[in-house]
C-alpha cells in the first residue's frame, strides 16, 4: 500500500473502507469482514485494522 502524503496506514486503510461502504459495497446492517481478513487484505497488523474501525465508528 502506497502512502498517501504521509497519511497514517490506518486513516489511508479507514478512508478505503469508508468508501466501500459508501458504494455500497457492504449492505446496510452488514458487518465488515474480520480484523484477520482485512489486515490480510490491506497487508497490515490487525492493530491497524482495529484502530481504522474505530475510526470509521467516531
Amino acid at each position: 500500500m502506497t502512502d498517501d502524503k504521509g497519511a497514517a496506514r490506518w486513516r489511508i486503510i479507514a478512508d478505503l473502507l469508508r468508501s466501500d461502504v459508501v458504494q455500497d459495497h457492504y449492505q446496510p446492517g452488514q458487518a465488515l469482514p474480520g480484523e484477520a481478513f482485512l489486515a490480510n487484505e490491506y497487508a497490515t497488523s490487525r492493530p491497524t485494522i482495529r484502530k481504522a474501525i474505530a475510526q470509521l465508528v467516531g
